[in-house]
């Protein structure tokens, strides 16, 4: 961020992150980071918690069956 005269400067301000049940993935992970590391009050109900990173398989009939390869823990 810029300013007249001053040239770039930190951001000073407060950061609250907004989380419900529809708050997975990646965005889950974000929360938990900042939350630990104090970067920021989180606000809201509780997480999915479904961080899991995956791979899907192709079936047949339309069908992919999804296996959890790899958490995510805080």
């Amino acid at each position: 961020m810029g300013t007249e005269g001053l040239g770039p400067q930190p951001f000073q301000g407060r950061i609250v992150l907004l989380v419900n049940q529809h708050t997975a993935s990646a965005a889950e992970t974000i929360a938990g980071f900042a939350k630990e590391n104090k970067l920021a009050t989180i606000v809201g109900t509780k997480t999915p918690r479904q961080v899991l990173g995956g791979t899907g398989f192709k079936m047949g009939y339309g069908f992919v069956l999804r296996i959890p390869v790899a958490t995510f823990h805080t």
